[in-house]
């Protein structure tokens, strides 16, 4: 079951990866909505994705039009919530600037839906954006989609 949350208390989170609902993550507890972000998706070894806004650092790569967009969930948590994804993300808040941070978190423009097109309502999030080197990628999701490309891929595996 679901918390109600306190509007006042709560900020919104996107979420794409092992965080997103039913995909093991905490996102089963909070409100979500559908909804997608500009970005190129990487899966980072199987996992867990990685997702990159800054389309300069993939540059060396080939990984097809840079207009992608990453399909997730907005989740509205509670702000005291922030430093538990935080910790989950292995990004340390209190020193955002360092280069070992996993994630960076960032604030994005988010829009509801998934097959809006550009049309949805726009929403402003948080989003947890990969910060090591490209390098350590394993393979690009042009789909955007990390869900449906995990579940392919361990469907693969058996």
């Amino acid at each position: 079951m679901k918390t109600t949350i306190p509007q006042t208390m709560t900020t919104k989170v996107f979420v794409y990866g092992t965080l997103r609902p039913d995909c093991g993550g905490m996102a089963d507890e909070y409100p979500t909505q559908e909804a997608k972000i500009d970005g190129l998706l990487f899966d980072m070894g199987g996992h867990y994705p990685g997702m990159i806004r800054d389309k300069t650092r993939v540059s060396e790569l080939n990984v097809g039009p840079r207009n992608q967009k990453v399909v997730g969930h907005i989740l509205e948590v509670p702000e005291s919530h922030l430093g538990g994804l935080d910790a989950y993300e292995g990004y340390d808040h209190t020193h955002p600037e360092l280069s070992t941070n996993l994630y960076r978190r960032i604030s994005v423009t988010a829009r509801l839906g998934w097959d809006t097109g550009d049309v949805g309502e726009e929403v402003t999030c948080w989003v947890y954006e990969y910060n090591q080197p490209i390098t350590n990628v394993r393979s690009f999701i042009p789909s955007g989609d990390w869900k449906d490309f995990h579940v392919v891929n361990r469907t693969r595996a058996t």
